[in-house]
């Protein structure tokens, strides 16, 4: 990815809800009127992003693709809370350069590629759903591929020499305080960040 990855959090509380050695993903119990909370009572939802650069490759000439990373603890909330299988969701960001911009800098909820600015709902008008998968409720660590005809097509169709993703998860806990799902960063101290893996058709 070489740095471009990064999580992000629905009321902008990076340092305390973030890490850079995890890509977080949460969807938080709704609340009926968020207008008459105060920031740190908002939801937590949680998202991340990944980007590669296809710059070197014909990507024309790809005939398999495969997104991989690492399921890690996240130390954080009650495995408990969760429902028997959580379902995820892989979205490819749309080919445009202004949305593929995102990990220059520090990035906020209502900015990132696929968020609306209110509530967890996702902004079809900029991604694309690749691929789903789920996670069984006791699981917190294992390799995760994604290898589906959809991501070979994105990575094909891409103009611009940068793609990435957005990984959400549409599964609301049963209660708050519920288990984070993590994903291994680039920085992560033991488990590998993502990889995307190509191969090509020959010449």
């Amino acid at each position: 990815t070489e740095g471009r990855e990064m999580s992000i959090v629905r009321n902008d509380q990076r340092e305390l809800w973030l890490s850079p050695d995890l890509l977080m993903v949460k969807a938080d119990r709704p609340v009926r009127d968020e207008s008459r909370l105060p920031v740190d009572q908002i939801p937590k939802n949680r998202r991340s992003l990944i980007g590669f650069n296809l710059d070197e490759i014909d990507n024309g000439r790809i005939r398999s693709a495969k997104l991989r990373m690492n399921l890690v603890p996240s130390g954080r909330g009650f495995v408990s809370f969760l429902p028997d299988s959580c379902c995820f969701k892989i979205y490819g960001i749309k080919d445009d350069a202004s949305l593929e911009s995102w990990w220059s800098g520090s990035l906020n909820w209502k900015d990132a590629p696929g968020s609306l600015a209110k509530g967890n709902g996702i902004d079809h008008s900029e991604v694309e759903l690749l691929a789903t998968f789920e996670i069984p409720k006791g699981q917190q660590e294992g390799p995760i591929t994604i290898e589906t005809d959809d991501l070979v097509e994105y990575l094909q169709r891409d103009t611009t020499g940068e793609v990435g993703f957005l990984v959400v998860t549409t599964t609301i806990p049963n209660k708050r305080w519920s288990l984070v799902h993590a994903f291994a960063s680039s920085e992560h101290h033991d488990a590998a960040g993502p990889t995307l893996e190509v191969e090509m058709e020959e010449r």
